[in-house]
């Protein structure tokens, strides 16, 4: 009856309620695995300060978006998501070309998404088996085969697995937050040094950017976050598969920004007071700094592999979450 008017009509079986959204939200951002291989950027552009305040900066902006896309999927629930709306409320006139841009942005976006997920992925897969090599080298050719079986691996699991696909994305919360109390419990326990919170929220070292303050400063605080906080857009085009659409889907959006908010800072300060010298990421750049991380805090190559692998277990839901 809400939908009626703008002539749409459900054609898709209602098999996802709101923990199956905000679990599939926590597919599409992934904290570990976001914040995991984007790292290196804040602590090229600003370090600890960059990265402290750019999560709580973007999620804050992030939480504004979802707030404004939920208002109008409680009243438009449509699988088309952005570009629908796009056509419903523009003026006379552009409404089909505007709709037309945003689709096909919409569109062009998913797909970058799924693909920059798959291939750092493979990247990150391959970085935590040269942990035990002083010289680690990236093979591009190694890098796209795994990239590859990635890809692969995660069409077959949306085609040929959809009916498991709710509890998968129940299974992404659980693993989730999992994989980030263990890795804090293992940083409390191992970890021998400890900076200051002062150090943790307002310690700045641009030094390795090459850019200006401003400019260090703007790349730290908006490019580290925005690779995690993205995709969940892509939520309300689940509208005609989620029981409830006009509360549930707004509902799981928002839950989705909240919880990855809380569970992005339960990572990132703990990694932050463990930080060890900037120098040491310069000796094999080719080795993603978490890995380093864990490896310097907890002088055991078998502790810090089996961290950075339930990291990598992570992966598994980003590629699946953001390819559905």
């Amino acid at each position: 009856q809400e939908v009626v008017h703008i002539h749409y009509d459900h054609e898709l079986d209602k098999k996802f309620t709101v923990s199956s959204l905000v679990g599939l939200g926590f597919s599409l951002m992934n904290v570990p695995f976001g914040v995991s291989t984007t790292l290196s950027i804040g602590l090229v552009c600003g370090s600890s300060a960059t990265i402290f305040w750019g999560w709580i900066i973007f999620g804050f902006f992030s939480l504004f978006i979802s707030l404004s896309l939920a208002e109008i999927s409680s009243k438009f629930p449509s699988s088309g998501g952005v570009y629908h709306f796009a056509w419903i409320l523009a003026p006379d006139g552009y409404n089909v070309i505007l709709s037309w841009f945003v689709g096909w942005y919409l569109v062009v976006g998913n797909l970058l998404m799924f693909v920059s997920c798959s291939f750092g992925g493979a990247q990150f897969i391959l970085s935590m088996f040269g942990m035990t090599q002083d010289h680690y080298k990236r093979d591009d050719i190694i890098i796209l085969f795994v990239f590859m079986i990635i890809v692969v691996s995660s069409a077959l699991v949306n085609l040929k697995l959809q009916k498991l696909l709710d509890k998968f994305n129940h299974v992404s919360i659980y693993w989730t937050i999992f994989t980030i109390i263990l890795a804090d419990i293992v940083i409390v326990v191992y970890g021998k040094e400890f900076h200051s919170i002062g150090d943790i929220v307002f310690h700045f070292d641009g030094s390795r950017s090459g850019y200006p303050f401003f400019i260090t400063a703007f790349i730290g605080v908006f490019q580290f976050p925005c690779l995690t906080y993205n995709g969940y857009g892509a939520i309300i085009s689940m509208s005609e598969e989620v029981t409830n659409p006009e509360r549930n889907v707004p509902r799981g959006l928002i839950l989705s920004i909240l919880a990855t908010i809380v569970t992005g800072l339960a990572f990132i300060i703990p990694l932050l007071s463990v930080l060890p010298s900037l120098d040491i990421f310069d000796e094999n750049p080719d080795i993603f700094p978490i890995d380093i991380i864990f490896s310097v805090t907890t002088k055991s190559y078998v502790v810090s592999f089996a961290i950075v692998l339930m990291i990598s277990g992570a992966l598994v839901f980003a590629t699946v979450g953001t390819l559905t």
